[in-house]
């Protein structure tokens, strides 16, 4: 295993992303490494972008981004999956498509998790917050997963999301977009291009939330406590979210 000083994972990496993206998002939207900002509009769950870029980490698991906001307290506030996992090779100029393996990516930790995969439809995400005391700021954690021993591709791997809350109208989704890079394999730009073009595919083919999934999500959805997961050393500390029954 390499030296993490030479991994792309490492915190000079997250830096030269996250100064990559920061100026890419002031001349377009197309995604920043931070945390999702949260806020209710005209009764309606706001998310500050469309789509938010990460790497995974040498044990192919993040806590970020989080999910952070000055929103009503006293009030409840959960996400669901909008979607199935999405992913792209992170080739310029490839299409999405489907990653070798069928991997997939478990949300939240035990006894709680969710399951993501190339195959699964919306479903119950996680409560972030079941009665808000103070400024929203939780971190779910999401590990990717190979099948049958097949490692997982390099790539990016798009989660949808929406936010949601029993007080609120449902957020517009968006994409948590995730980098698996072994060897280097990828390029910055390559993972920013892979993340715009899951965007661009995801967005458009996401129905929108009927009554009957918002009401089974209403039922499913439980505020949980924190869970155990692998981070690093030195990582702040902060309220994390474990997962949904």
């Amino acid at each position: 295993m390499k030296a993490p000083s030479m991994r792309w994972f490492g915190t000079a990496g997250f830096l030269v992303l996250a100064s990559l993206l920061q100026g890419a998002a002031r001349a377009e939207t197309i995604g920043h490494a931070f945390d999702v900002q949260v806020s209710v509009v005209n009764g309606k769950l706001t998310t500050n972008n469309q789509l938010y870029l990460q790497l995974f980490d040498e044990w192919l698991a993040t806590d970020n981004p989080g999910f952070a906001g000055a929103l009503p307290q006293g009030r409840q506030y959960d996400f669901m999956v909008a979607d199935k996992l999405w992913y792209h090779s992170g080739v310029q100029g490839a299409p999405v498509s489907t990653a070798t393996g069928n991997p997939f990516l478990l949300l939240g930790a035990d006894p709680n998790l969710v399951t993501v995969s190339q195959t699964t439809g919306p479903q119950a995400g996680l409560t972030l917050a079941s009665n808000l005391s103070g400024s929203l700021h939780a971190h779910v954690n999401f590990e990717l997963f190979p099948q049958s021993g097949t490692p997982a591709p390099a790539g990016v791997y798009g989660l949808v999301l929406r936010l949601t809350s029993p007080s609120y109208e449902s957020s517009d989704p968006f994409v948590i977009a995730l980098a698996n890079n072994p060897d280097f394999a990828l390029s910055l730009e390559g993972v920013q291009y892979g993340g715009a073009a899951i965007r661009d595919a995801a967005l458009v083919a996401v129905p929108e939330p009927g009554a009957g999934t918002l009401a089974v999500l209403g039922t499913a959805l439980a505020a949980v406590g924190c869970g155990l997961r692998r981070l690093k050393a030195g990582r702040r500390s902060c309220k994390r979210v474990a997962g949904s029954a």
